[in-house]
């Protein structure tokens, strides 16, 4: 799987029921501390929250807290079992990248309606 790691400030909950050997299984990942923004002080806190309740709810929950953007690009391709690569890009060519396959996964990008048309 190649990954297009830009930036990372996400929670990752229950996408990966699908892709990870059909097992219902939850990503979930927690930053309070980055190194070029100030440090938050709830995102680990909910992040755990949101692991508990996932683990209640029956998913097999893999956590991680205060991870760089390249160990969150490790748990995402474990958690789906595929490879991690990294493939060096820009910002703006980040859909391009998606679209012509050159990646399968890019982080960080907002979700935006118009976005989401050009990528599927």
């Amino acid at each position: 799987m190649r990954i297009f790691a830009v930036a990372a400030f996400f929670l990752f909950p229950g996408i990966m029921a699908g892709w990870a050997q059909a097992k219902e299984v939850a990503l979930v990942i927690g930053n309070d501390d980055y190194q070029s923004v100030p440090r938050l002080e709830k995102a680990g806190g909910d992040a755990r929250a949101i692991a508990g309740i996932l683990g209640s709810k029956g998913y097999e929950v893999i956590a991680d807290f205060d991870v760089t953007r390249r160990n969150m690009a490790r748990d995402i391709a474990e958690t789906m079992g595929v490879e991690l690569e990294v493939v060096e890009s820009s910002w703006g060519n980040s859909i391009l990248d998606v679209q012509s396959g050159k990646v399968d996964l890019a982080l960080a990008l907002t979700a935006l309606p118009k976005r989401a048309l050009s990528i599927h």
